[in-house]
């Protein structure tokens, strides 16, 4: 699929095209979209609404999370889109040709589940970081000032720290 970037879809646009596809399916191209649960840096209004219409309709979406226009720009990236496929037997890739200004991205579709190894994080993408800093400030008393020994050790006593 390709969305040219001068075309303003709207969210009717994206669930005319997504009420088009009956059960199972993949899509996958240049949405011109820009949405940090993809990998973006930042979220545009083509994106947004995009996203939207992709978590109503229970898709899934599919990327190297790296950029895929050159020279590199962080907000361009292609990706696919899947519909009551599991992704434990789909695997994304990048492929490089000197005759695009694109690197291409390939969905590889197995019969088998690809076991993919993944690289440790310390947090998910759709982390709630205002609740955790809610609860963080509600859970943790700052009153200590820690300028005398006395207080130090009082501290390292009740944490259990040295």
């Amino acid at each position: 699929m390709y969305s040219p970037p001068k075309h303003n879809l709207q969210i009717e646009d994206y669930l005319n095209l997504l009420q088009s596809y009956c059960g199972k399916f993949i899509l996958g191209g240049d949405f011109n979209s820009k949405n940090t649960h993809w990998g973006s840096r930042l979220t545009n209004t083509k994106g947004s609404e995009l996203y939207h219409v992709l978590k109503r309709h229970n898709c899934e979406i599919h990327t190297t999370e790296k950029p895929t226009y050159w020279p590199t720009d962080r907000n361009k990236i292609d990706f696919f889109v899947s519909r009551n496929l599991s992704s434990s037997f789909m695997d994304v890739n990048e492929e490089f040709h000197l005759d695009s200004d694109h690197s291409q991205i390939v969905l590889r579709l197995s019969e088998t589940i690809i076991k993919i190894e993944q690289n440790p994080t310390l947090s998910k993408k759709l982390n709630d970081w205002d609740t955790f800093k809610e609860k963080l400030e509600n859970r943790i008393s700052l009153t200590a000032t820690l300028k005398t020994n006395v207080e130090i050790e009082e501290i390292q006593i009740v944490t259990g720290i040295q």
